[in-house]
């Protein structure tokens, strides 16, 4: 930063209904050691009907912490509204369901004196090992980034789950596209804009997020559906011509169910490559069904 100046972030957190995770996460950034000065916390209601005013209460002394209650919903019109009230250097997104490391900011402040431009994600770590289908989850999504970096020398798609990124160039891009049919695939359409306008993804992996993220079956199910729908709408908008960056190859079922055997021993590696099966035929099943529908 220029003159040395310590960057400061504004953390932007959407909620919707799972508060017991809410407070655990901003239990986290109590936790931090990056100077209580230098950042602000916005938790965001994505029109739930039970805003989780109460959750915040016990936060507001030790947290430079707002609120935002929505009177709509959907990811990118949540996470825009959000961006328009931060006062950050630099915009952080996190899910309630996370929890970060206490050095989670401050590594991200050092990779942005060496690259203050650019966009960076962090590591997402599964916080609920012994449940099956949270591991299964997290094997995709490390699979899924991994296979991108090996694939292009580097990050290739922004998830707003661990990614910190310069307010100004977000609001330059027009952030999120909020149309209706992206509502699922809003991320990966913004991660094709920003490298198509020349800027950099680094993937920071000392930069840790433990989620809590699909821990029963009904979420596991909801959440690679609503993926599968997610990247047809993508495709869908680089079919038009408008979106082509990022648009090589994605692992094959094959790659991502042998990925588990390569990470577990023993009984497990099994069972989690039967989960990663299914959640690649639920992840089928909402591309083919959005397919359908927006078709009609």
């Amino acid at each position: 930063m220029p003159g040395g100046r310590v960057p400061s972030f504004s953390v932007i957190i959407p909620s919707r209904l799972r508060h017991d995770r809410l407070a655990a996460c901003l239990r986290s950034l109590i936790k931090s050691d990056y100077p209580r000065d230098r950042f602000d916390v916005i938790v965001v209601d994505q029109n739930s009907g039970m805003p989780p005013r109460g959750v915040l209460v016990p936060f507001a002394e030790q947290l430079n912490l707002a609120m935002i209650e929505l009177s709509f919903d959907g990811a990118a019109r949540t996470l825009n509204a959000a961006a328009r009230h931060a006062r950050g250097d630099y915009l952080v997104f996190m899910s309630e369901d996370c929890a970060c490391t206490s050095d989670w900011m401050a590594t991200f402040a050092a990779a942005f004196v060496l690259d203050p431009d650019g966009a960076v994600i962090g590591r997402t770590v599964n916080a609920l090992p012994g449940k099956l289908t949270s591991e299964a989850s997290q094997a995709i999504f490390d699979y899924r980034s991994l296979h991108s970096r090996q694939r292009s020398g580097g990050a290739e798609i922004l998830s707003a789950v661990n990614l910190a990124i310069p307010a100004n160039a977000y609001r330059e891009l027009g952030g999120f596209d909020e149309a209706e049919e992206l509502s699922n695939g809003s991320e990966r359409e913004f991660s094709d804009r920003w490298l198509r306008s020349g800027r950099s993804i680094r993937f920071l992996p000392d930069a840790v997020v433990l989620a809590a993220h699909t821990p029963s079956l009904g979420s596991f199910l909801k959440a690679h559906f609503a993926r599968g729908s997610g990247a047809c709408q993508l495709a869908r908008k680089r079919e038009s011509g408008e979106d082509t960056q990022n648009g090589a190859p994605e692992p094959t079922v094959r790659d991502l169910m042998h990925y588990p055997f390569e990470r577990r021993s023993g009984w497990r590696a099994p069972f989690l490559s039967i989960l990663v099966g299914i959640a690649e035929s639920a992840r089928s099943l909402g591309y083919r069904s959005t397919r359908w529908r927006l078709v009609r």
